[in-house]
């Protein structure tokens, strides 16, 4: 039925269609499932740390 996609809480979904997997798509960390999300710009975060360094040139 319509509106089921929106009524199910999980981090991926697969209705009439295979278990294809694409590269950049968030996976996992939905309720306590995890530590986070996997495979996407939000995980390379989770290991860095950001520095601001100011300088003065002459």
């Amino acid at each position: 039925p319509a509106g089921t996609k929106d009524r199910i809480q999980t981090g991926y979904v697969w209705i009439n269609n295979s278990s294809q997997h694409f590269m950049g798509a968030p996976f996992g960390g939905v309720k306590q499932s995890g530590i986070g999300r996997e495979e996407c710009f939000a995980e390379l975060l989770e290991f860095t740390y950001t520095k601001n360094v100011n300088l003065k040139f002459g």
